[in-house]
């Protein structure tokens, strides 16, 4: 296995500082100090602009990315500006060094640019080039990116960051959160069963840019400062999942790292997290089965996979940026 001085460490590509920013950090801190990781983040936020201005802007912030890197620098882009279309433009800038390309919603949760058949089709030749590398989170968007044509994805771990301080006075009234941007795949009828019968005492709040009016919920649809989200969370009993379909959730990620107990419905990015026999995980629809588990969790001592968890995820981050590295023969691993 190869490793790199610090003329060879790994970039970080952030094109969306704001967002992303916690996650990056995360990324960095899981790589090992033989990468000598570094993050380039971009002047803006790309989704806050016009696609024409997004794509001015981006050249730019591309090019003051390519004139950092030197030769053989393995980059790593945390988000796909135009969706797809990253993957063939990355291809074609790849003689300067590996490109590790994060896919975090291979079927995006809202209507995004960048994703239609013909962007998909040069998603698919992008990966398809010997230093282009598609990565996703869970073994669910690897397998849906194979469905459209993708041959090789990398499954690596989502970055967990863990910052737990001491345990907060246990409070008498229970406060049930829901966190994070509003999309479509957020189930407003299943969060309306479970106001209709959670017991009275119970706070239901929301938070989180975007969110229209939920009946029995308390609604705070303004954007949140990463502080202010995470105050929201640490003073949270449970932290509710709501979602239809997802890939991963971020939201779940602060609340393991904060260590603060979640419901949410059976899925293998929870379970990676918390633990197949969490008692958070819902194999029913219904908002009785939502309320019952969030009973279950209240005052749960989230169990510290944390080293086991940053070991692992160190171990094939590492691997899977030697493997590319130590390949000088052309073809793609």
């Amino acid at each position: 296995m190869r490793t790199w001085s610090a003329r060879g460490g790994a970039i970080l590509y952030n094109p969306l500082p704001g967002a992303l920013h916690h996650y990056t950090d995360a990324l960095r801190d899981t790589l090992p100090a033989s990468l000598s990781p570094s993050i380039i983040e971009a002047p803006f936020e790309f989704s806050s602009h016009s696609l024409g201005k997004r794509i001015a802007r981006g050249l730019g912030a591309v090019r003051k990315l390519l004139a950092t890197s030197v030769k053989r620098n393995p980059v790593i882009i945390t988000w796909t500006t135009f969706g797809f279309l990253d993957l063939a433009f990355w291809r074609l800038s790849s003689r300067f060094g590996e490109r590790f390309i994060v896919i975090h919603d291979p079927i995006p949760l809202g209507s995004q640019f960048g994703h239609g058949r013909i962007a998909i089709r040069l998603g698919a030749w992008g990966a398809a080039g010997k230093r282009t590398h598609p990565v996703a989170h869970t073994a669910l968007a690897a397998e849906e990116l194979t469905k459209l044509g993708f041959r090789e994805v990398h499954i690596l771990p989502h970055p967990v960051k863990l910052r737990r301080s001491s345990p907060r006075p246990l409070q008498a009234a229970r406060t049930i959160l829901v966190a994070g941007q509003f999309k479509g795949a957020r189930d407003l009828a299943l969060l309306q069963s479970i106001a209709e019968i959670a017991p009275p005492a119970w706070r239901l709040k929301i938070v989180g840019r975007g969110w229209p009016e939920v009946a029995g919920w308390e609604v705070d649809a303004r954007f949140l400062t990463e502080e202010e989200l995470d105050e929201e969370m640490l003073n949270a009993s449970a932290i509710l999942i709501p979602y239809r379909f997802y890939f991963q959730s971020g939201i779940a990620t602060r609340a393991y790292e904060l260590g603060r107990p979640v419901v949410a419905n059976r899925h293998e990015f929870i379970s990676g997290l918390y633990g197949s026999a969490w008692a958070g995980l819902v194999d029913a629809p219904a908002g009785r089965a939502w309320v019952e588990a969030a009973e279950q969790v209240f005052d749960s001592r989230i169990e510290d996979l944390s080293e086991k968890m940053n070991q692992l995820s160190t171990s094939l981050w590492t691997a899977a940026l030697s493997s590319a590295m130590s390949h000088t023969d052309g073809k793609k691993w």
